[in-house]
This record gives C-alpha cells, structure tokens and sequence, in this order.
C-alpha cells in the first residue's frame, strides 16, 4: 500500500509543471491570435518592451518608428492592437477642430 501514495514534493512538482504548462499554452494562444498583426518580435509577447522603452524614455520614439514600419495598426501588448492616433490628433488640437 506504500507504493500506492505519493509524497509532497513529487505534489508540488507535478503542480508546478501544470501551472507552468498551462501558463505557457494561454500565452501562445494570445500570441496566436493576433499573430496575423505585425509589430516588435519582443511586444507581442510581454509587456516588458514597453517597460524597458518607458525607463529609456523612449516610448513616443519607439511608436514612432513602429508607426513607420508596420503602419498604423501593430501588435502590443497587453492590448491586443494599437492603433496610431499620429494622424487623429492633429486636427484636434486645430483652431477649428469639432
């Protein structure tokens, strides 16, 4: 009958590969489905670009350039697509804006 029961740490482990397991499977699936959109390699799947371009003080910059490159539509995240505001914001700052 001592063969039958399992200890703790063999428990936590197997927990642990689980957590991990399922972690990874809903991170691919997030990544998957926006996978059509194109932006930064390292945007698409954490949200430590954004961090590392914020502490930089690079941000306005780093949208910029990827404006330019991928176009108005690119994939960040943790939203699933930004969208340039470039050319929505002019007008409103405009004398005549509605």
């Amino acid at each position: 009958m001592q063969d039958l029961y399992l200890d703790t740490p063999t428990y936590v482990a197997s927990f642990t590969i689980i957590l991990l397991s399922g972690l990874l499977a809903h991170q691919f699936y997030s990544w998957y489905r926006l996978s059509h959109i194109p932006g930064p390699f390292w945007a698409q799947f954490s949200k430590f670009w954004m961090v590392r371009q914020a502490l930089k003080g690079q941000m306005h910059s780093s949208f910029k350039e990827a404006n330019e490159k991928y176009g108005q539509l690119f994939a960040l995240l943790p939203s699933p697509a930004q969208e340039s505001m470039l050319n929505l914001s002019r007008p409103s700052g405009a004398n005549r804006s509605q």
